[in-house]
């Protein structure tokens, strides 16, 4: 009889899992999965790593973008100055300054007004104008007597000539000076002559230049500058004459002299007249030079006279001048100096403007140090972004433009 199995005990092993602490993880490998899902710390501090992360990649930038963009721009508005430079020149017929000369005499003579005025007392009240409408010259004697209607008597100073159909003028004086002090004869007044023939009194007679009056008189006399000036005038009359007769009119530079000058005046100084007359003798020499070539030589003196830090703003043409030092019209040749003017400006690389100077200041600071120099007349200090206080410590975000009024 077959022996019956023992049937076999089935039994489950039940395994148990011990839980354990354990620390927070180093890295995403170490982190506990259960379920398929990340526990809640390690999801928090994957979160604060991506934060911080972010944090400091937006602060970099914008620290790069802060020091690449700021700028401070200060403009400069300098103060222009005049410059000026007497360069010497020689010119001939034949150089490119194409000079012409010329060389010829003059003579003049003209009449000029005294303006001296000064206050004398004397017997002498006023001037009259005798004025003739007759057929013949007529003349009078110093102290020829002129009466006005209300029986006033003056005499006149000098003897006078009276052209037929003509007029002069005569001082005049009172005949009772006593009488006279408080008498006022009003320019403009008809004085007759006592003495002519009752027929021509009609025809010859006196009227008042100005009032007449007792007391000062002011005096007309030739002054040293009337002397001065009236040589001068004449002068140059002569000169300008000479010039245009011997070269023509034209635009080039002139430069022209009168040597071995005669000069004769009629009168001496402080002699009491109302004209003088002046006469002058002489030989007039010059040239004419182009004036474009000219000018260009000396624009280029004056610009090579400026400091290295200083440029040349503008040329002034209208003081361009030419001064005859010595001249040979006969061989063609001369010396001359030649006098410009212009304006100049503080160049960008002057010292003044130097970059390192104003590093790390203030905007005040900057206008205060810029206000010190006499080449700066105003600045202007612009930084970006606004909130910016101090120029920059790197020169290349300095930019320094020096502008023109």
């Amino acid at each position: 009889m077959p022996v019956p199995r023992r049937a076999k005990k089935t039994t489950r092993s039940v395994t148990t899992r011990k839980t354990t602490k354990t620390t927070s993880p180093a890295s995403l490998d170490d982190l506990v999965v259960q379920s398929g899902h990340v526990t809640m710390p390690a999801l928090h501090l994957y979160r604060k790593v991506v934060v911080s992360f972010v944090a400091v990649t937006v602060l970099l930038v914008g620290v790069i973008i802060y020091f690449t963009f700021i700028s401070a721009t200060i403009e400069i508005f300098p103060a222009p100055e005049t410059v000026t430079t007497d360069v010497s020149v020689t010119v001939a017929t034949a150089d490119q300054l194409a000079a012409r000369f010329m060389s010829a005499p003059v003579e003049g003579r003209q009449e000029f007004p005294a303006t001296g005025e000064k206050k004398v007392t004397t017997d002498v009240v006023g001037t009259v104008t005798i004025t003739s409408t007759y057929r013949l010259p007529q003349p009078l004697i110093a102290t020829t007597r002129l009466a006005t209607a209300d029986g006033l008597i003056l005499r006149i100073k000098d003897r006078i000539d009276i052209p037929a159909n003509g007029s002069v003028d005569v001082a005049v004086y009172p005949d009772d000076l006593a009488g006279f002090a408080e008498k006022t004869i009003a320019g403009g007044t008809k004085l007759t002559i006592p003495g002519l023939r009752p027929e021509k009194q009609d025809d010859i007679y006196g009227v008042a230049k100005g009032s007449i009056v007792a007391g000062e008189q002011t005096v007309t006399f030739v002054s040293a500058e009337d002397i001065s000036s009236a040589t001068k005038q004449l002068t140059e009359q002569l000169i300008s004459q000479a010039l245009a007769d011997s070269l023509g009119s034209t635009s080039d530079l002139q430069s022209t002299r009168l040597i071995n000058p005669q000069v004769t005046v009629s009168v001496e100084v402080d002699n009491e007249v109302d004209r003088f007359t002046v006469s002058l003798k002489g030989t007039v020499e010059g040239l004419v030079v182009n004036r474009a070539k000219l000018l260009a030589v000396a624009s280029t003196s004056l610009d090579g006279s400026l400091p290295d830090d200083r440029q040349l703003l503008v040329v002034d043409e209208s003081s361009l001048a030419m001064t005859i030092d010595q001249l040979d019209t006969t061989l063609g040749t001369a010396t001359v100096t030649v006098h410009l003017e212009g304006t100049s400006i503080l160049r960008v690389n002057s010292p003044l403007l130097d970059k390192d100077k104003l590093k790390g200041l203030r905007r005040e600071q900057v206008e205060a140090y810029f206000k010190s120099q006499p080449a700066v007349e105003s600045v202007k200090v612009n930084f970006f972004p606004f909130w910016l206080r101090k120029v920059p410590s790197l020169p290349g975000h300095i930019d320094i433009v020096v502008r023109q009024q």
